[in-house]
């Protein structure tokens, strides 16, 4: 219920929060609640790739993706996610949960995580590699980019894609 919750709050909050642009960073932030708890009183793991579909969530209805995915009748999908936890949240902390988009390739989108929380700094990071389909077809990246107005010349490749491009 929780995390219906969160997502009925973030698509309220997405109406009032500042525009941005696809390539730019989405912010969230959070509070760590009983229910987020595993048996050991730190978020449970699973709950870390929920709270990572609602940063995607901010990036996709904050910027024109949104708009652009609803009109061409595609669909967001993850194809894999790779995390490394570093340091425990615990109950009633804090944290923010950033997500930009960092590179792509002819098949992928590969998206950056982070949780932060202020008094521990990074506390876990990810790369979630995603597509876009429609009638359960990949959308062309190339055509994802031109629709969002995404110039075609793609960043560096990041050091930390390294072990995540598998097919």
């Amino acid at each position: 219920m929780n995390l219906y919750l969160r997502l009925l709050m973030l698509f309220v909050k997405s109406l009032f929060r500042p525009r941005i642009r696809v390539m730019d960073e989405s912010k969230l932030n959070f509070l760590v609640l009983p229910n987020d708890l595993d048996v050991y009183g730190h978020v449970n793991n699973s709950r870390y790739l929920a709270f990572m579909d609602l940063g995607r969530m901010d990036l996709i209805l904050r910027s024109d993706l949104g708009q652009i995915i609803s009109q061409n009748g595609w669909n967001p999908v993850i194809g894999s996610v790779s995390i490394s936890f570093r340091r425990s949240l615990k109950l009633f902390e804090k944290f923010t949960l950033r997500t930009r988009i960092i590179w792509w390739d002819e098949k992928w989108f590969y998206i950056d995580q982070r949780f932060e929380s202020s008094s521990q700094g990074v506390c876990a990071f990810a790369v979630a590699k995603g597509v876009f389909v429609k009638h359960g077809r990949r959308v062309p990246v190339e055509q994802v980019l031109a629709k969002a107005r995404v110039p075609m010349e793609k960043p560096s490749f990041p050091d930390t894609l390294k072990d995540t491009r598998g097919s």
